[in-house]
């Protein structure tokens, strides 16, 4: 007769502080613990009997089962039917399970209990929200807040939190102040998201311009400004950021400001009366406002402008000095709110869309009159009002992305003036980028259909996107188009 062998009575040689446990649950249940630290969790709950007590004094029988224990062996005879009471704790049974349940979920099944056990106690409110990181403190004009894809009227006083994102109409503008007394005003046509701090505030701008009112901040807990070309680092100052087409500009009124060029690399300190462009081309370069700052007026002085109400926003002011002359967008068609009226081809889709934006459109499959298979993204159609008259220069832009890069075709439908076809302009794409990625296009480069004298003058009723027989997998986020100034 054999032996059976000795137990040996496991070490705990690493002991768990009870928020790491806790830790390790939450992550658990988000998704987000790696093997290692699942082994961890696995073998606290082994080595301490009175937490997996707790689970059992606290749990169910029946959401063991739910949760995965149901085809374990042996489950039925160690587990009572019966629901286990508080009242009557049954430690020896799940402690044996442990073993079989590591191989069959019961991870998952005690993660669950547990989070139920600490944090969801009878009487418990619900979870509650993530932290407040500023305030909405008024809005005019239409604006919207975007929250976990979701797009919803904004709310004077509302919490904002990190992630979400404001977005303006025309004529709008928001206010965002800060516990601490800093406040930041997004203009018309903007975008800006809450991103977390820790430690400092954080702010991205998307598009458009926002100004802003920093008081002094802690020594390195920064207030910074993001763009997409540049970062601004503020340690207590005034200043209006724009950014648009493809430039960052910035103008400090008070203080100094450091702006960091992302793509070049370049950092440059900004003073007050100083303005700077970041363009990821050229490095940045400050350079004096056409008229510095006037002095700030005596104490007792009598304003000269009406002050503006606390709760009543104002728009960023005017850069001091122009913008450089870019390109202005005659045309553009997003898709944040749903298909534009009379799209004719093609899904929304919400999930995985770069930033700044709430909805993209997938190519959907269909067959023509004559039986070939075609996969499409397809605009409207207004052959009478068009939907943008053309210059040579002009170029169309794209925000997109294929899960399938095999290539794609663009094609604008174009008729002149008097209403007579005139042509179509083709481009391929070959081979289309995995990720999202914003194309340039210039018309000019698009081959025709027809010949055409010149591109000047015609009219652009209807464009499409299209792989053919392949399914690339195409997602547009944005369509728009440029023009050079004259």
């Amino acid at each position: 007769m054999t032996a059976e062998p000795e137990a040996t009575e496991l070490e705990d040689a690493s002991p768990m502080l009870p928020e790491e446990r806790d830790a390790l649950i939450l992550r658990h249940l988000d998704g987000g613990l790696d093997a290692a630290d699942a082994a961890r969790l696995r073998e606290h709950l082994l080595l301490h009997p009175e937490d997996a007590a707790r689970l059992v004094e606290l749990g169910d029988e029946e959401l063991l089962v739910r949760e995965g224990l149901r085809e374990a062996s042996g489950l039925r005879r160690a587990v009572p039917a019966a629901r286990i009471r508080p009242s009557r704790p049954r430690f020896a049974p799940l402690l044996r399970l442990l073993p079989v349940a590591a191989a069959a979920g019961l991870l998952l099944a005690t993660a669950y209990a547990f989070l139920a056990a600490y944090t969801r106690r009878p009487g418990a409110g619900p979870v509650p929200d993530p932290p407040r990181v500023a305030t909405l403190e008024s809005v005019t004009g239409e604006a919207d807040l975007v929250r976990g894809g979701r797009r919803a009227p904004l709310t004077p006083g509302g919490a904002l939190r990190a992630g979400d994102i404001l977005a303006t109409g025309t004529d709008a503008a928001v206010v965002v102040r800060y516990a601490d007394g800093t406040v930041a005003t997004l203009g018309g046509s903007g975008a800006l998201r809450i991103d977390p701090g820790a430690p400092g505030k954080r702010l991205h701008l998307l598009r458009g311009a926002v100004a802003c009112a920093a008081v002094p901040q802690p020594p390195g807990a920064p207030l910074v400004l993001a763009t997409p070309e540049a970062r601004v680092t503020v340690a207590g100052t005034r200043l209006t950021l724009v950014s648009r087409d493809g430039a960052t500009v910035l103008e400090v009124t008070e203080g100094l400001v450091r702006l960091a060029d992302t793509a070049l690399a370049v950092e440059v300190d900004v003073a007050a009366g100083e303005r700077v462009v970041a363009d990821n081309r050229v490095p940045p370069r400050p350079l004096p406002l056409a008229d510095p700052p006037a002095p700030a007026p005596p104490a007792d002085a009598e304003p000269l402008v009406p002050v503006p109400r606390p709760h009543a926003p104002t728009a960023p002011p005017p850069l001091a000095v122009p913008l450089p002359a870019l390109p202005r967008t005659v045309y553009e068609d997003r898709f944040d709110g749903g298909l534009p009226p009379g799209w004719l081809r093609g899904r929304r889709v919400e999930a995985g869309l770069p930033d700044g934006l709430c909805g993209a459109v997938r190519q959907e499959h269909f067959r023509n009159d004559q039986g070939e298979d075609h996969h499409q993204i397809a605009s409207r159609s207004d052959y009478e009002k068009g939907l943008f008259a053309v210059e040579a220069g002009d170029v169309i832009h794209v925000t997109y992305r294929c899960t399938n890069p095999v290539f794609f075709e663009l094609f604008l439908c174009l008729r002149r003036p008097d209403r007579r076809y005139a042509c179509n302009l083709i481009h391929r794409v070959q081979p289309p980028a995995p990720t999202w990625t914003t194309i340039d296009l210039p018309l000019a480069a698009f081959r025709r259909t027809e010949p055409v004298d010149s591109l000047d003058g015609l009219v652009c009723f209807h464009y499409f996107f299209d792989s053919q027989m392949i399914d690339s997998g195409l997602e547009v986020a944005r369509v728009w188009v440029t023009r050079a100034p004259r």
